[in-house]
């Protein structure tokens, strides 16, 4: 599951992504430049972090996603896209959460645009937003948190073994006990 939020960790630009791993477009491929923090650059982005003066002044400017982080981010999932075809032969559906309008304002890109290049390069894409469901009420991030609940996890299970079940079919098999069902 992604969605645009997730070029900041392609992009390396969260302190809490420091071990990540480190992308770069070489020749219009994705190449693996090691961890996104290391020795001391890790050690100087940690003391730099720890002043509230970075975190109010420069913080946020540094950490807006720009066109080149989501170009990254999208071909990243391309390349994982690709790998599994190539690799393993296998197509890759992803569950993808729209972001909110305004955080890719500045970033040339919109979530359609996302969803379709995505496409483009092979990705069966389904949209696991569960908006009807967050406007209806539904308690679908913990408290205090971005994460979602045990019941938007059962919620978004539901949607992709829908989207299997009519775009895939043969894809589920029965499980041991001849049921293929949730539980």
């Amino acid at each position: 599951m992604t969605a645009a939020w997730h070029a900041e960790r392609t992009a390396c630009k969260p302190l809490w992504a420091a071990w990540g791993p480190r992308y770069a477009l070489e020749n219009g491929q994705v190449v693996l430049k090691g961890a996104c923090y290391d020795g001391l650059s890790l050690r100087v982005r940690e003391w730099i972090e720890n002043m509230a003066s970075y975190r109010l002044f420069i913080e946020p400017y540094r950490q807006k996603l720009t066109h080149q982080d989501l170009e990254l981010y999208i071909r990243v999932l391309l390349a994982a896209v690709n790998l599994a075809k190539e690799k393993y032969g296998v197509a890759t559906l992803i569950p993808y959460i729209p972001a909110e309008a305004s955080y890719l304002n500045e970033t040339g890109f919109s979530d359609d645009e996302i969803v379709q290049r995505l496409r483009d390069g092979g990705a069966m894409v389904v949209d696991v937003s569960l908006a009807k469901e967050e406007a209806a009420g539904a308690k679908l991030h913990i408290e205090g948190d971005v994460h979602p609940t045990p019941l938007a996890n059962r919620l978004r299970a539901s949607i992709i073994k829908a989207y299997i079940e009519n775009h895939m079919p043969g894809i589920l098999v029965a499980g041991p006990h001849g049921s293929n069902s949730d539980g």
